[in-house]
């Protein structure tokens, strides 16, 4: 359940980081 929503804030997170 929240572990979808955890798991999509940590790639975009990721995703910034990288960016």
């Amino acid at each position: 359940m929240l572990s979808r929503v955890a798991n999509s804030i940590y790639w975009m997170g990721r995703y910034v980081e990288r960016a």
